[in-house]
């Protein structure tokens, strides 16, 4: 099964990749590296085979469940030091030259849609065509739709991260 055959499975039974992650306990990033890879485990094609189909009120349901969790995790951090779950899996906001010894998002990343975000659609691959670093440490991320060619600009990492996740994947520019 194919990338695209999966966005499809998963979205011909009512799922979005955030409902889906948040149902199987995993985050939307580890979800996008299991179903990108390749070949993608049984166990997982498994799973997407016995995925059972969601009403719109379901997904409706699921999703404010999950926004609702976000929250309360967000807001339990700000009076914590400890890390979030939700949280843990956000790269920190560094500096340039922590950027490129970390790794985080280079030229070439490519990134996948959790949700909607402008011209930018859930499930829709991206990926970064230029970073602009800031005098506060942080960068500004220009993304292209793989589908459209169309670009859209980031302020910051925190924002990029707020709707995409990294795929693992990389391309030339």
């Amino acid at each position: 099964m194919t990338p695209l055959n999966i966005k499809r499975h998963v979205a011909e039974r009512g799922w979005s990749f955030a409902n889906l992650a948040f149902r199987w306990g995993i985050t939307p990033r580890h979800l996008v590296r299991v179903l990108g890879a390749s070949p993608v485990e049984q166990k997982w094609l498994d799973a997407l085979a016995g995925l059972p189909r969601l009403t719109r009120t379901e997904a409706k349901a699921l999703k404010s469940s999950r926004i609702r969790l976000a929250q309360r995790s967000k807001s339990a951090s700000t009076s914590e030091s400890q890390p979030t779950h939700l949280q843990q899996h956000r790269p920190p906001i560094a500096s340039a030259v922590a950027f490129e010894a970390f790794g985080f998002l280079r030229e070439g990343s490519v990134l996948v849609a959790l949700g909607d975000y402008g011209e930018i659609g859930e499930g829709d691959e991206v990926v970064v065509t230029e970073r602009r670093a800031l005098p506060t440490g942080d960068a500004m991320y220009l993304v292209k739709i793989l589908a459209t060619g169309e670009e859209c600009w980031f302020a910051s990492e925190a924002a990029l991260f707020d709707v995409l996740v990294e795929t693992g994947r990389e391309l030339q520019l």
